[in-house]
């Protein structure tokens, strides 16, 4: 049945525009894509894109790939578990990740992790979309290095999440993994002093800042290692990360 034109123009008015980035997409039937995207105004939401098999209707799909942002628009009802993606656009077309091998990695592994913890985050938070979209920005940015990215990254998520560490004063120099603080004394499951200092550096520089830190390789792998022991306390869903090893091959 064909949808007359006014009917069409209603739909559209009611279809509100808004923002969002990519965390996870997969291929469904033949010429079809289902993305989950957090979206500036209504939290974490899913779309079904649909194309024909030619090259130039494939090539409009080009924004679905990790963290790229997008401008989508959308008919929100509550309740509503899938909406059509016609009419979404790139808001910003990257420079620098998907061309740089270290950067493409980090946000592959920075997608999954959002897609694992916002995975029930289906009202707004504009502080925590404005952080993301920030943080996305800066590491697309051609003149950084980015190789500590994803460890502040995650640092500093946690103040959105609401698992932020409690920091004290100076002695207090062990992050306690299951308290969520830092203490005084080490325990079984403390970090050690420093990565402990590392994560209180990392939560209270700036990005350029945590950008500049000297680190080996062992040391970032070692550190993302109780890092994501932390997130994996905190969120005890989180399960296995499928980028993880790339990310490891990367950096090892």
């Amino acid at each position: 049945m064909k949808i007359p034109n006014f009917a069409k123009k209603q739909r559209d008015r009611m279809r509100k525009q808004t923002l969002g980035i990519v965390l996870r997409y997969f291929r469904y039937g033949d010429n079809g894509m289902i993305a989950h995207i957090y979206t500036r105004d209504y939290g974490r939401q899913s779309f079904i894109f649909k194309s024909s098999k030619s090259r130039k209707s494939k090539n409009k799909l080009h924004f679905l790939q990790p963290l790229a942002l997008v401008e989508i628009p959308i008919d929100y009802k509550p309740q509503k578990e899938m909406y059509m993606g016609n009419g979404a656009t790139s808001s910003k077309l990257f420079q620098d990740i998907p061309f740089n091998q270290v950067k493409n990695s980090i946000a592959f592994f920075i997608a999954e992790l959002l897609s694992k913890v916002l995975q029930y985050a289906q009202e707004a938070d504009e502080s925590l979309f404005s952080f993301l979209k920030d943080a996305i920005v800066f590491l697309d940015d051609e003149n950084i290095k980015g190789t500590n990215f994803h460890l502040a990254f995650l640092v500093k998520l946690t103040a959105y999440l609401g698992i932020q560490p409690e920091e004290h004063d100076a002695e207090h120099s062990y992050l306690n993994i299951s308290q969520g603080e830092f203490s005084p004394f080490s325990e079984i499951d403390s970090l050690t002093s420093g990565h402990s200092t590392l994560w209180k550096t990392l939560q209270n520089k700036t990005w350029v800042a945590c950008d500049a830190i000297p680190l080996s390789r062992e040391k970032r792998n070692a550190f993302l290692e109780k890092v994501l022991q932390y997130y994996t306390y905190h969120f005890q869903d989180l399960g296995k990360f499928k980028s993880l090893e790339v990310l490891h091959e990367v950096f090892g």
